[in-house]
């Protein structure tokens, strides 16, 4: 069952989002104090508002409390002082994008649930998956850990997975996709063949040297 969101401030980045979370089936109501953007994205979010975040009595008619989760992507004093008022109404669950470290603190203290430093996450993202020749995505669990959807290298074809984690034992593929189909917690006998791409999780300089 899909959850009821309220996005605050819909420019590039929580406009995105918002249509992400509407076609994930989840009830998105979108506020924006721009009416051109309020009428842009009507026909794609299940109820949009045109709305100062500043204006307190605005935010409170909306009823954030009855929502799952807020969403604040806007300027960066107007994000801090919606998440803090969000808080102080009680909404349940708020997450704030940040500029940088010293808004992310702020907006941790003022209330915010979960902070996004969405460019310094996008450039770690760019970053990895250059590093890390043929990787399609990246996601970080810890310092030097990360899961890695990685196209495998053509030399490897033939291989078992086995064979990957005899030779890295710290390394373990978790999946592989084979044109539409996806093995999950493919068996040690699996052979791996030419055009695969396979989820791994472990060190990132495994990852590195079974890329190269």
């Amino acid at each position: 069952m899909g959850q009821q969101i309220i996005v605050i401030g819909l420019g590039a980045f929580g406009g995105m989002v918002a249509r992400e979370l509407t076609d994930l089936g989840h009830e998105v109501l979108g506020c924006d104090r721009d009416p051109v953007i309020v009428a842009d994205a009507a026909p794609h979010l299940t109820q949009v508002v045109q709305l100062d975040a500043t204006d307190v009595d605005a935010i409170r008619a909306v009823g954030p409390t009855d929502f799952d989760v807020a969403v604040v992507a806007l300027d960066r004093p107007t994000t801090i002082f919606t998440t803090m008022l969000l808080e102080q109404l009680g909404v349940h669950f708020t997450i704030a994008r940040a500029h940088d470290e010293l808004d992310a603190e702020i907006l941790r203290r003022v209330g915010a649930d979960r902070v996004l430093l969405t460019d310094r996450q996008m450039a770690s993202w760019v970053a990895h998956t250059i590093d890390l020749a043929g990787a399609l995505d990246f996601i970080r669990l810890s310092d030097g850990v990360g899961a890695v959807h990685l196209a495998v290298p053509a030399r490897l074809a033939g291989t078992t997975v086995g064979a990957i984690h005899a030779a890295r034992s710290a390394l373990r593929v978790v999946a592989i996709r084979r044109g539409e189909t996806v093995i999950t917690t493919p068996p040690d006998d699996t052979v791996i063949a030419a055009g695969d791409s396979a989820l791994l999780v472990g060190p990132e300089g495994e990852f590195k040297d079974l890329a190269e």
